[in-house]
């Protein structure tokens, strides 16, 4: 068995050859390496003994310190040796050993020389990569100059080991200040006319200066002229990407000239410098369609190439791009439907998955017979994105529903693991739920799913669904039968789950009643415990005849918004338990999170399923059926911007010491954002204080800012006045930000008004090839006038969940307590609904407890907050389009007439 293991069969079947090192010991290699000693060397020995020691070190067979000592020592005497290739495996033992080695440093003497006086060019450049690994700490200042020198050696080799070693030395606290100083010989290398020294250049020179914006930007702005290496230049697009990040707009000179010079490596003459470029521009969302159709054309030249490889790279950006512009990638639809039939699955694969996104209501059915073909062909991950695309496309034409349920019932009968099958079950719901046509369809596939399914999950989540949506189906009684079987064959977590569900049969479906308690009273002699407790209370309730107590304790029905109440009591929950607060849990007063917030948690932990349907699908509406609209929210919970203005104080004792801060508003712009400085402010409200954190962008490559403050006026707020100001921590370089404060205290629990603002600093110009301020330049005070700071009634109010439905609590407060005002007319631009609506929430300041997104030509908003004093705002809200105007009709309940006032007022201007 052994020699069939080690050995392979050579041209005659019959002959079995086997490893030279088969049955190798470490205690026999370690006694041959004596031979190092002799006198003369026989290198051909020496050679076989040094492959016999790198084969037990490759095997795993470590040596212990004492052990790799000894043998170095003996190796560092080969030194002597001319023999190219004794020599050659040398440095690689060396680099070996010195890992677990003492004393390694012996070797340094013939390293160096062979690195400084060899004339052999091999002997150097391994000597330069082994002496980097044998080195220690304290010895690189006799490194610095030599390896300086190589950097800008004429031999491509002995320039990209020493690059190679400077970038390995710049990991260390003390290597990296040395290699710093090499800024000047790394700038002639990646003048080189070599490509890889170019590239390793351009790799050390951006390590050094990562954390320098302007140098970055530079070395951008160099490369784009002078480079020529490929593989530079895929690096180079990587770092132009970081630079219009940093800028934060398109718009800027410097964003420009990176899409030019992106434009112009989609015409380079290396295809893997195309596609980088091509990625790049696919991943800038803010592009228009026209300005990314030539990646989408070099793409499609790449369809067509006979190596898949590059098929697969283009098809596969295709493809994230038709989420976001199905029309533009359309063009592309003929080489794609010939990808098809390509013989690697993967690629198509992601072919049909593009067409799925691309193509018309027409060739549904076409596809559809294509893609049944393959399936069974592709892996699990692969079918998953297929379903995900034609979950997408049934939404988009709900007319071709029968293709597309027939081709996933039939998905679920073939083989597959869990997440495949999640993700064909998970279609079907979200198909049902919101294409009422569908319902009996899929409710009858999903039945006979279950009689096959292994997967204890899904078996629960199909049987939830069929409580809740097989009653509404033309002929519910065919349900009763698949459950049944599940309350006999399955184990007890599916047995429970069936139970639930047939009960909801009884209590939705009188005809059904009899015929379900009849299987319940058997349920009672079941084997496990859960099952008969579940048994006994259904079968209780539903003797009692008692419809609202079936309804309250069965059917179950909640209210719309209570999804949002319970994500939002989760997510106060763990962030109290994060806190070291010691007073109690107050279930009264959770903060809300919006719709979209709980859409995106259940998918990133798998429960989409779970989540309601109407959420569900206006998600998938926004994400991929319009991807250029976007209507998510700016404003965050309060309990992420607790959590980061902790963050923004950790280093701050007098911020500190205010505690945690009532509610944070979401941040305002106080500059355009193509200004010199561009600046935001974040208010965040405490029981007594206001605190103004001035953010500051520095915009101007040419200077450094410095002592920045904010100077404000407070003259037009009555009962507030300044405490104290924190200056801005450090100086501010180009795309650099730094935070300054003004702490206020206000003798109203609420305040409102304008606050002027000037932003004052000084200004020092800087040398734009080093980053660093001119030593005879003096700084020079200077200001920069301000958009006011703005503060809200609704800033002193946050947002809160709420268990039941806003209808009840309305009309809890009852309309003695509520202000009324006539329609006014809110815009007359040509904004559209969906902007004002988003406009209006912006401006209150609240998240809305119902959904934002305007599906009819009026729209209804509603607000619940609590202020500082644990008032209750109720705000009713409808926007709605007449005459080409958009009219606001508003209502607020409060118990506190001052603030129900304040609140009309500052909404009705």
């Amino acid at each position: 068995m052994m020699h069939e293991e080690r050995g392979y069969k050579a041209k005659d079947e019959d002959e079995i050859l086997h490893y030279p090192f088969e049955h190798l010991e470490k205690t026999q290699v370690l006694q041959e390496t004596r031979i190092f000693n002799d006198t003369p060397l026989n290198t051909r020995k020496c050679v076989l003994s040094l492959l016999q020691l790198l084969y037990i070190l490759g095997q795993g067979n470590n040596l212990n310190s004492t052990e790799a000592t000894e043998v170095f020592m003996n190796i560092t005497k080969l030194f002597f040796s001319t023999d190219i290739r004794l020599r050659r495996i040398v440095y690689i033992a060396v680099k070996e050993l010195s890992k677990i080695a003492n004393q390694t440093f012996v070797a340094s003497n013939s390293l160096f020389k062979d690195m400084s006086q060899n004339q052999n060019e091999e002997f150097k450049i391994n000597a330069i990569r082994a002496l980097r690994t044998i080195m220690d700490e304290n010895l690189f200042g006799n490194l610095d100059r030599h390896l300086k020198q190589c950097v800008v050696d004429k031999n491509a080799g002995v320039a990209s080991a020493a690059i190679l070693a400077g970038f390995h030395l710049s990991d260390s606290p003390k290597g990296e200040p040395l290699v710093k100083r090499w800024a000047g010989e790394i700038q002639s290398a990646m003048d080189s006319r070599f490509h890889m020294v170019q590239y390793h250049a351009l790799a050390l020179m951006y390590k050094l200066r990562r954390e320098d914006g302007l140098a970055i930007s530079k070395i951008v702005s160099s490369g784009i002229q002078n480079l020529r290496s490929p593989l530079a230049h895929t690096l180079l697009i990587k770092y132009a990407m970081r630079v219009i990040r940093m800028e934060g707009s398109l718009a800027t000179e410097r964003s420009k000239t990176i899409l030019k010079y992106l434009e112009t490596c989609l015409k380079f003459r290396n295809d893997m410098v195309i596609l980088e470029a091509a990625k790049a521009l696919i991943s800038l969302k803010d592009l228009s369609p026209k300005e990314i159709s030539p990646a989408v054309v070099a793409l499609q030249n790449f369809l067509t190439s006979s190596k898949s490889v590059k098929r697969f790279a283009a098809v596969r950006m295709l493809n994230e791009l038709a989420n976001r512009m199905p029309t533009l990638v359309g063009v592309c639809n003929n080489d794609l439907d010939r990808l098809i039939n390509d013989g690697n699955r993967n690629i198509a694969t992601l072919a049909i998955t593009t067409l799925l996104k691309t193509g018309t209501e027409s060739g549904v059915d076409k596809l559809m017979k294509r893609i049944s073909r393959f399936i069974s062909e592709i892996p699990d991950e692969f079918k998953v994105v297929v379903v995900k695309s034609i979950e997408v496309l049934c939404l988009k034409y709900p007319k071709k529903y029968h293709a597309m349920i027939a081709f996933l019932s039939n998905a679920l009968r073939t083989e597959g693991g869990y997440e495949y099958k999640k993700q064909i079950v998970n279609c079907l719901i979200m198909i049902s739920k919101n294409l009422s046509e569908t319902r009996d369809l899929v409710v009858l596939n999903l039945c006979e799913f279950i009689e096959d399914c292994e997967y204890t999950l899904l078996l629960q989540q199909v049987l939830h669904f069929l409580g809740e949506e097989g009653t509404n189906t033309s002929n519910p009684s065919k349900c009763i039968r698949y459950i049944y079987n599940r309350l006999i064959l399955e184990n007890p977590s599916v047995r429970g789950s069936a139970v639930i569900s047939i009960a909801k049969f009884a209590a939705k479906i009188p005809s059904l009643k009899q015929s379900v308690l009849v299987i319940l009273r058997r349920t009672l002699l079941d084997s496990d415990d859960e099952v008969r407790d579940r048994a006994v209370f259904y079968l209780k309730v539903l003797e009692t005849g008692d419809e609202d107590l079936i309804k309250k304790l069965i059917i179950n029905e909640l209210p719309e918004n209570l999804l949002q109440y319970y994500y939002s009591v989760e997510k106060s929950l763990v962030s109290y338990l994060q806190s070291t607060l010691d007073e109690p849990f107050d279930l009264t007063d959770v903060q809300m999170v919006e719709p979209s917030s709980v859409v995106n948690e259940a998918e990133n932990i798998g429960l989409e399923g779970a989540i309601s349907p109407n959420l569900q699908f206006e998600n998938i509406q926004k994400e991929s059926l319009s991807p250029s609209v976007n209507t998510t929210s700016a404003i965050s919970t309060s309990n992420e911007t607790i959590q980061e203005f902790e963050q923004v104080t950790s280093k701050i004792p007098l911020l500190q010491k205010l505690g945690k801060p009532f509610k944070t508003c979401a941040p305002i712009a106080l500059t355009e954002p193509d200004s010199d400085y561009v600046v935001s402010c974040v208010t965040y409200i405490f029981e007594k204080e206001i605190v103004l954190q001035f953010l500051c962008k520095n915009k101007v490559e040419a200077q450094q800012l410095s002592n920045l403050v904010v100077d404000i006026d407070l003259d037009e707020i009555e009962g507030v006045n300044e405490s104290f100001k924190i200056q801005a921590e450090s100086a501010i370089k180009f795309n650099q930000s730094e935070s300054t404060f003004i702490v206020l205290t206000r003798d109203n629990p609420i305040v409102s008004g304008k606050i002027p603002c000037v932003l004052r600093f000084n200004v020092a110009e800087i040398d734009t090839e080093t980053g660093e301020p001119y030593e005879e330049e003096d700084e020079v005070e200077d200001d920069f006038d301000l958009e006011p700071v703005t503060l809200k009634v609704t800033d002193f109010i946050r947002s809160v969940a709420i268990s039941s439905s806003f209808k009840e609590e309305w009309d809890k407060i009852g309309e003695e307590h509520e202000l009324n005002y006539q329609p006014i007319e809110y815009s007359t631009n040509d904004e559209d609904l969906q902007t004002c609506v988003d406009k209006f929430i912006q401006s209150i300041g609240l998240p809305p407890i119902n959904d934002r997104k305007v599906t009819k030509k009026t729209h209804a908003l509603y607000f619940v907050g609590k202020s500082l004093s644990g008032d209750m705002a109720y705000i009713a809200a409808q926007l709605g389009e007449k005459n080409n105007a958009i009219l606001l009709k508003l209502s607020v309940r409060c118990e506190n007439d001052d603030l129900r006032t304040l609140i009309g007022q500052q909404l009705s201007q």
